[in-house]
């Protein structure tokens, strides 16, 4: 009897940790894909098939339906399996980027890209939840940390596969070499969860069982009070403006850079991905705060913000400091963000498992943080064009002192919560 209990357990720890490892590959290849039309645009726009506010409105279009396509089915994250909604994420996706390949209009780019926009909505709700739901309790944490290098692993194979297509193709090949990606990446993830599910859900109904009555009744709670009485809804700020600082300076760094220092677009491209591996930090730099140091999960949040204060206001001397400070400068208020989005959605949507809303609230963090990307998009490059670096930066500045001041507000409610 011994000897079977072990079995079992060594066998739930195996299909625990192979579902994790498809969770993982799957959303790096999800990021990846996302981010493939942003690695065309330059060649797109180059041979006069778009012009440059048509192919910044098709990018636009996207983040558009995937933000508002979250809040509207915030209800379905939460009811209907997170494996199926990532396996129609990866077979949709592989049969939009087929036709972004072979696309040669801006109706068509637009209407395929808003498509894929839809398709991977529920894509990160439903990875959190497969997280807090069906790995086992002694993988759930490392888990927690190790999934958000997957956005950065997607996004610099990427651009990496993207300057190496390009010295030898069209754009096109860049979304057919998505497509075999994401095919590839579809077969393994229907093979694992086929194999690792089906075990998991059995354990899963046994304990199910042994919750009493008062646990039971936790589900029932509605998303709206529990945001409203958990001090989520004043990270919702935060939230906007973690995203459009972190994707707004990426975005830009390589224009900021050329103009203020004069060196070429693809030496300014080469900094930008530097910062996406000096990034990969950001994950230990939360783990060494929550919760070793800091038990409130929104104070460390706000120390994220109130640590890039002072590293943002010192960039309004760009131009007259070294390049290499500016450099690091960008890196540290990036990486700062990128600890802060393993907190706002990863742990704190965590937090939301005994609820059973853990989807939704990612869901809800993640929508707005995509309307912080489309605003970043264009908030801060017509600021740039209209008042320079120094108003753009300032912008910065302002945005993070506010966004610390929210979490700072709604800190007090969350430490009740998080204490119940």
């Amino acid at each position: 009897m011994i000897n079977s209990r072990k079995s079992s357990k060594l066998n739930k720890e195996k299909a625990s940790a192979l579902l994790f490892i498809a969770c993982w590959i799957a959303y790096a290849a999800i990021c990846l894909s996302k981010n493939a039309y942003s690695a065309s645009i330059a060649s797109i726009v180059q041979e006069g098939i778009l012009n440059k506010p048509n192919a910044g409105l098709i990018n636009a279009a996207y983040w558009a339906v995937y933000g508002t396509a979250q809040l509207i089915g915030v209800k379905l994250i939460d009811r209907i399996s997170p494996v199926h909604f990532i396996t129609m994420a990866l077979a949709g996706t592989a049969l939009v980027n087929i036709g972004m390949a072979n696309a040669n209009s801006f109706g068509e780019m637009l209407i395929l890209w808003s498509i894929c926009g839809l398709l991977q909505f529920a894509t990160w709700p439903a990875i959190v939840r497969i997280i807090v739901e069906h790995l086992v309790d002694e993988h759930k944490q490392r888990a927690m940390v190790f999934i958000s290098f997957a956005q950065c692993a997607g996004l610099l194979i990427n651009y990496l596969s993207a300057a190496v297509v390009l010295q030898f193709a069209g754009w096109n090949v860049i979304f057919i070499t998505s497509v075999f990606v994401i095919s590839a990446v579809l077969l393994f993830w229907l093979f694992v969860t086929r194999r690792s599910m089906k075990f998991l859900s059995k354990t899963e109904k046994t304990e199910e069982f042994a919750q009493n009555t008062e646990e039971a009744k936790t589900k029932d709670v509605k998303l709206g009070r529990l945001i409203l009485s958990s001090g989520c809804l004043f990270l919702l700020i935060p939230s906007f403006v973690r995203a459009a600082m972190d994707n707004g300076i990426k975005t830009w760094v390589p224009t900021m850079i050329t103009e203020s220092y004069g060196v070429s677009a693809s030496f300014s491209n080469i900094l930008t991905m530097v910062l996406l591996v000096v990034n990969l930090s950001g994950v230990f730099i939360c783990s060494f705060l929550y919760p070793k140091r800091i038990k409130n999960v929104v104070v460390a949040f706000a120390l994220c913000f109130a640590t890039v204060i002072p590293m943002t206001a010192t960039l309004l001397f760009i131009g007259r400091i070294p390049l290499a400070l500016v450099v690091a400068l960008l890196a540290g208020v990036t990486t700062m963000m990128y600890a802060g989005y393993q907190m706002n959605y990863v742990i704190i949507p965590a937090s939301f498992s005994n609820y059973g809303k853990s989807g939704s609230v990612a869901s809800v963090l993640n929508a707005i943080a995509s309307l912080g990307v489309l605003g970043a998009s264009y908030g801060f490059g017509f600021l740039a064009e209209h008042t320079g670096w120094t108003g753009t930066i300032t912008a910065w500045i302002i945005m993070a002192t506010i966004a610390m001041i929210f979490c700072l507000i709604g800190s007090r409610k969350w430490g009740k919560f998080a204490r119940k």
